[in-house]
């Protein structure tokens, strides 16, 4: 895979982001592999016949290990299990475990349902099989052709043709009860009765299961970059604001701020002064201006004021009091006098005075 680059190096080097973006575009691959590569076929060649010889020795090794799980069960009890589907995980798992080395398998006891020959050839075939898959280069097991043609024409594996039909059954069974475990666990939700039509599925569903693993990894590697892009970018953010806290602190509680203070400290208590010497010279421009002779005069005219306020009033109730008794609807003269004009109002009032 291509190592990630910070964000902010790409935008700080405009050059470099141009270089990184052809290399990850035109030049390679998401898995770090080049694109123009004159080796590319003659690998893809290797490729090719190693996938196929990896497919020939995974069918050897799973008809292998269907021969012996065959031969490690009686036949009674393979068929059986086979028929119920319910072996399949127990063989599978088997399977997974072993190894290519050969394998001791304990003797059986002979079975009324095969004969003594099948049951033989049932231990024999598995050592067998890994003999002729191991390579010839290896000295634990080195066979000649001669040996294997010995054999094969000794007893019980001289009878191997005869019982190849009931053989080849029995391997099926096993083989389809490990196909429908591994269809059980790729497909939990489907009903174990319909087990079967999910097999043929089996290598294109694992082939998508794997590009999906695949597609997935390379999902979450892109996410941690994003990831860790935006938590520096916050992290450059928070810093910011920090720094901004600080010169806002700095500005508020430094050497200037306690200085402008002081001097706005300095202004008040002058303006407060200055308050209060206005409000001694306003007093003294009163004392002046209002002896107290002409105040108590003052007083006096405001008392006389206030007592014809009074009679004036008590004069105008006793007026009204005698329209009413004449019959004279006092509040319509009222509104009537506040829509009129001001002259012609008092001319009204003087009227009926006289």
């Amino acid at each position: 895979m291509i190592p990630p680059v910070e964000e902010a190096v790409l935008l700080n080097n405009p050059d470099f982001a141009k270089l990184y973006a052809t290399l990850t575009t035109v030049i390679l691959n998401p898995d770090g592999s080049t694109k123009a590569d004159a080796g590319a076929k003659e690998r893809a060649s290797l490729c090719e016949s190693a996938k196929s010889a990896r497919l020939r020795a995974a069918k050897d090794h799973l008809l292998e290990q269907a021969v012996t799980a065959t031969a490690a069960l009686p036949p009674a009890e393979a068929a059986s299990a086979a028929a119920a589907g319910r072996a399949g995980g127990a063989v599978a798992r088997r399977a997974a475990r072993s190894s290519l080395r050969p394998t001791l398998v304990p003797p059986l006891k002979p079975s009324n349902d095969l004969p003594p020959e099948l049951v033989d050839i049932l231990q024999l075939l598995p050592p067998l099989m890994q003999l002729s898959a191991a390579p010839s280069s290896s000295p634990l097991y080195s066979l000649s052709a001669q040996d294997f043609e010995l054999l094969l024409t000794s007893p019980p594996l001289d009878s191997l043709p005869e019982h190849l039909p009931r053989l080849a059954g029995l391997v099926s069974e096993n083989l389809q009860a490990s196909a429908r475990g591994l269809a059980r666990v790729a497909n939990p939700a489907t009903n174990p009765s319909y087990l079967h039509r999910a097999v043929p599925g089996l290598p294109a569903q694992a082939a998508a299961l794997q590009q999906a693993v695949t597609d997935a990894r390379l999902k979450l590697a892109a996410a941690r970059h994003a990831t860790a892009t935006a938590l520096l970018r916050l992290l450059d953010q928070h810093a910011a604001a920090l720094s901004a806290c600080i010169r806002t602190l700095e500005t508020k509680h430094g050497a200037v701020a306690r200085s402008l203070e002081l001097r706005a400290a300095e202004v008040a208590l002058e303006a407060q002064s200055e308050a209060i010497d206005a409000n001694a010279t306003l007093a003294a421009a009163q004392r002046v201006v209002y002896p107290p002779e002409a105040t108590a005069a003052l007083r006096n005219y405001a008392s006389h004021l206030r007592d014809s306020k009074r009679r004036l009033d008590e004069t105008l109730r006793e007026r009204e009091r005698l329209l009413r008794d004449y019959g004279v609807d006092v509040e319509a003269l009222r509104a009537d006098e506040e829509g009129a004009d001001p002259p012609r109002d008092r001319i009204a009032l003087g009227r009926r005075q006289r």
